[in-house]
């Protein structure tokens, strides 16, 4: 016969695994009935895991977000997940390796604001200053036009395929910077004299710097490299003249902003035929008399020596304007 025991002992097992299964089972039938799903964002995950997990703009987050931070950032290294309605309130306690960083921008910066003192004491601060060093731009504009270049494969210009060397690229930032430091001595009160040359570098942000060298690898192929340099360079800083702080915010007349920024166009130019004016890497690269057109004739109707009717009117004034002298045009 046989033992009482172990038959008890099976039926207690089946039982036990039965109701397992029917918990598992009205769990599935919750979670299909549910309007919503739980699932871990990044932050939870990086606790579980023990990744580094980065807030970025930490200063711009609500402050019920913060507050929600407090407890992960105390010895505890915990976060209740009262969201998660399916696990009853369950407590998540980070790993040992898991590490949490945040950036922001000083609180003087238009729209920044700075932490409130209980939170900055949670953190190890790390001041990171501008960067305004000539060779430290150099490195990272050259890397990140370089990168942008051959992630998009090589560009063509008028079908002339533009194969740009490491040496052409070299040229392209120097004559960048170059133009920005010409840049602050003619615009910047203070700095006419010259300046040291990091105060000369940082009147425009490294955004800027690599919104106008993306500009550049994204439109190379179509306009030219003395194309993209100069309306790149047109579109990231001149538009902003009479407007950027930085970069004389304040002109006394409409004229004497619009007579700069004639100026500083044609300095653009100028350093923009630089980029062609030489041998290779830039002799299959498209002349700039296009460009050159386009702001000679803006200029004649600014100042009201032609009058143009119609678009066919400007197309002929385009391809007129380069040849006009210093003599009035009818």
């Amino acid at each position: 016969a046989p033992d009482t025991g172990d038959a008890i002992r099976l039926a207690v097992t089946q039982s036990q695994e039965l109701a397992e299964q029917f918990a598992s089972v009205n769990r599935l039938l919750a979670r299909a009935n549910a309007l919503f799903e739980w699932r871990d964002g990044p932050l939870v995950q990086a606790m579980k895991s023990g990744d580094l997990f980065l807030l970025d703009e930490i200063s711009l987050a609500d402050d019920s977000v913060l507050e929600r931070l407090n407890s992960i950032l105390e010895t505890s290294r915990s976060l209740m997940l009262a969201e998660d309605a399916s696990g009853n309130g369950e407590s998540i306690v980070a790993a040992p390796n898991f590490e949490f960083l945040a950036t922001m921008n000083p609180g003087g910066d238009y729209g920044k604001r700075e932490l409130s003192p209980a939170l900055r004491n949670r953190f190890t601060e790390l001041w990171v200053p501008a960067i305004s060093s000539r060779a430290d731009l150099e490195l990272i504009l050259y890397e990140r036009l370089w990168d942008r270049i051959q992630a998009m494969g090589h560009g063509y210009s008028q079908g002339k395929e533009l194969d740009l060397s490491k040496e052409a690229v070299g040229r392209i930032v120097r004559e960048l910077l170059d133009y920005v430091m010409w840049l602050a001595k003619t615009l910047v009160p203070g700095l006419s004299g010259g300046g040291d040359e990091s105060e000369l570098l940082s009147v425009i942000s490294l955004r800027d710097y690599l919104a106008w060298t993306d500009f550049i690898a994204r439109t190379h192929g179509w306009l030219g490299v003395a194309g993209s340099f100069a309306h790149g360079g047109c579109l990231v800083i001149l538009d902003g003249i009479g407007s950027h702080s930085a970069l004389g915010g304040a002109f006394g007349s409409y004229q004497m902003r619009r007579k700069v920024k004639a100026r500083c166009v044609d300095e653009l130019l100028r350093a923009a035929r630089s980029l062609v004016g030489g041998s290779e890497p830039f002799a299959h690269d498209e002349p700039v008399g296009a460009l050159v057109g386009i702001v000679e004739a803006a200029k004649l109707v600014q100042e009201g020596r032609v009058a143009v009717k119609s678009a066919f009117e400007l197309g002929r004034l385009v391809e007129f304007a380069p040849k006009v002298d210093g003599a009035a045009t009818g």
